[in-house]
């Protein structure tokens, strides 16, 4: 019971210290989810949302305080209070997520853990064939600086350039191997409901080529439906570095 108090006020704190900052885009700091797992078998110690709400207004039959749970428009204003976000809010992975890509270019053996990596401050994109656009298909990464004592800056930077270097050959795998990256996510769990035993779970996305063909159609997408289902260099750089799945 401490350990769930801790959790829901450390969204409320954290949701106020973000307001009361005056760094570019805290203001939208309106809500946050909060899981503590055991880390020896998974099991969860806390999981907390806000904005929440209180079960008992479901039996005071109030129109009033029931509005935001029941009236989209009041819900909307209010930024969802019955939304779990523990369960059912879906973000991308973002950092936590480059094991999962070092650990899938180890096992295909497609780098191997003692191969060094230039880390310059350019990552130039290579289609399948092997060609380089050198206008349009560039990634400026900034440039690697040198290390000083508890530099974490300057290790987060040359994580970042080593993982797409390392995403690189297996974006460009033929179409036999089909997407070892993407398997080698799903062994993990991403894509997939968790199975707890809650109601309102999600499973989030992990895309693959496939998902954008069948997503984006005529139907759905009239007027860019032929550009926005090409699986493009710039999807596999960004599923590397965990910002094109979304999980809780």
């Amino acid at each position: 019971m401490n350990l769930q108090r801790a959790a829901e006020q450390g969204i409320r704190t954290g949701i106020a210290a973000a307001h009361a900052s005056n760094c570019v885009g805290c203001w939208a700091a309106d809500g946050g989810a909060i899981v503590a797992l055991d880390p020896r078998d998974g099991s969860i110690l806390a999981m907390a949302s806000n904005p929440t709400f209180q079960p008992s207004v479901f039996s005071s039959h109030n129109p009033k305080k029931l509005a935001p749970l029941l009236n989209p428009t009041v819900a909307r204003n209010d930024n969802y209070p019955g939304v779990d976000r523990a369960i059912a809010g879906l973000y991308p992975a973002g950092s936590t997520f480059k094991p999962v890509t070092a650990l899938a270019a180890l096992e295909e053996r497609l780098v191997t853990p003692t191969e060094p990596l230039p880390c310059t401050g350019v990552y130039h994109v290579y289609d399948k064939q092997g060609q380089r656009d050198p206008g349009r298909h560039l990634q400026e990464l900034g440039p690697v600086r040198e290390p000083a004592d508890d530099d974490v800056d300057r290790a987060r930077s040359v994580l970042r350039h080593v993982l797409l270097r390392a995403r690189q050959p297996l974006y460009r795998l033929p179409a036999a191997r089909r997407h070892p990256f993407q398997e080698w996510a799903a062994r993990f769990g991403f894509g997939r409901a968790t199975g707890v035993d809650l109601p309102g779970e999600l499973p989030g996305l992990l895309p693959t080529p496939e998902w954008r063909r069948a997503t984006y159609t005529p139907k759905t997408d009239p007027k860019q439906w032929q550009v926005d289902r090409l699986w493009k260099p710039g999807d596999s750089i960004q599923l590397a570095i965990g910002q094109k799945l979304t999980c809780w």
